[in-house]
């Protein structure tokens, strides 16, 4: 499983506890082995022209997760704002850090085809979400 985090972002971040945690994502999901997953963090003019241009929204958003593989392969990217991801932190209470890893894994599971079209299926990716994260917090391993 190959793992590809860059920051273009101008907020500093640790970069390799982001592959550590997406590399337990895809695990625990049984990606294959074969799986290559991107994470790019930009910053929200950048999110914003994204989000224009994949959802003709023009507003930043938090995190956008592309598929970009066939039906038999993992191969995709996620984008994460640390700005916005910042700014929703403080209304949720927690830090920075940890809202861009509950983006990160939010964005994962899109990837492996988790969604939240419906509020059951919103129900189920929130819930595996929050388990992902907690199990990963209480030291779980690739």
């Amino acid at each position: 499983m190959n793992v590809l985090v860059k920051n273009q972002s101008g907020v500093p971040i640790e970069l390799s506890a982001l592959e550590l945690l997406a590399k337990f994502v895809l695990s625990r999901e049984e990606a294959a082995a074969g799986s290559e997953v991107s994470i790019a963090l930009v910053d929200k003019e950048a999110m914003r022209a994204l989000n224009m241009r994949f959802r003709a929204l023009d507003s930043p958003t938090d995190v956008l997760a592309f598929d970009l593989g066939d039906d038999d392969e993992l191969f995709g990217e996620v984008v994460i704002s640390p700005q916005v991801a910042a700014e929703q932190a403080i209304e949720a209470g927690i830090t920075g850090t940890e809202e861009v890893q509950q983006l990160l894994v939010h964005g994962l599971l899109h990837l492996v085809n988790y969604c939240h079209e419906s509020e059951e299926d919103s129900q189920r990716m929130f819930d595996r979400q929050e388990a992902l994260i907690r199990e990963f917090m209480d030291g779980g391993s690739v």
